[in-house]
């Protein structure tokens, strides 16, 4: 089976969440969309807190304008995995989250792909449980109005962040402890498009655009997270 681009596909093994605008087995190409569906599982589906969330302008995609986000019901507990997204911001005027899974209740039991104010393209976990808390910095940024594939793989030892199929430089703060991931936690509600846990005194909303959002429940090798952004590339191009 094949997942993304009609011509060329994305990797299927271990793969476990697929959920693409563009794809009509996972959206409805309509304006008034309100939920989109997991082609892996498609008794997995996300809600959107408002229509007008699918963009048929800007290569169908999921479009977020700082107050609407996408809730899917999904529980992932795998102890390796990745976590592959495409984003489009319009801007980053306060810290953003682009993929946020929480338990919906801990102040600190999550994990999200999120950028920074400045535009600097980070990870974060964190484990209330057992106090951990980690926050991965790269050295890369995205830009406003341009298309970026973000991919963070973690293999039980070790997270790897890829900007457009590429491996870039990274520091930790918080914590050097880099071994744990989703089987530490015990996240059941993915966001997309917002920061949503208590403790937080503001949402951190989401502004631009988000294509095809993928995860594995293994960590994908650098030669398959290339292949990935070339799979899609070209229709963000």
């Amino acid at each position: 089976m094949k997942f993304g681009s009609i011509t060329t596909g994305i990797i299927a093994d271990g793969l476990v969440f697929n959920i693409d605008a563009a794809n009509r087995a996972s959206t409805i190409p309509s304006t008034s969309t309100t939920t989109t569906f997991n082609t892996v599982d498609t008794s997995t589906s996300g809600s959107f807190s408002s229509t007008g969330m699918f963009d048929t302008s800007n290569q169908r995609t999921f479009a977020f304008d700082g107050s609407n986000n996408i809730n899917v019901n999904f529980t992932n507990t795998n102890p390796k995995g990745s976590i592959s997204v495409w984003i489009n911001p319009t801007d980053y005027t306060t810290g953003q989250q682009v993929v946020f899974c929480f338990n919906g209740s801990g102040y600190r039991d999550y994990i999200g792909v999120f950028q920074l104010s400045s535009g600097v393209i980070g990870f974060e976990t964190a484990d209330n449980g057992t106090n951990k808390w980690r926050v991965i910095t790269t050295s890369s940024t995205v830009n406003n109005g341009a298309w970026t594939h973000l991919f963070c793989t973690f293999n039980g030892s070790n997270a790897v962040i890829y900007v457009d199929g590429v491996a870039v430089s990274q520091s930790y703060t918080h914590t050097s402890d880099i071994t744990y991931w989703w089987n530490d936690l015990t996240p059941t509600n993915l966001r997309l498009g917002i920061l949503l846990v208590s403790g937080y005194s503001t949402s951190q909303y989401y502004n631009g655009n988000i294509g095809p959002v993928q995860i594995y429940n293994r960590a994908l090798s650098s030669s398959e997270v290339l292949h990935n952004y070339n799979a899609l590339k070209g229709r963000f191009e």
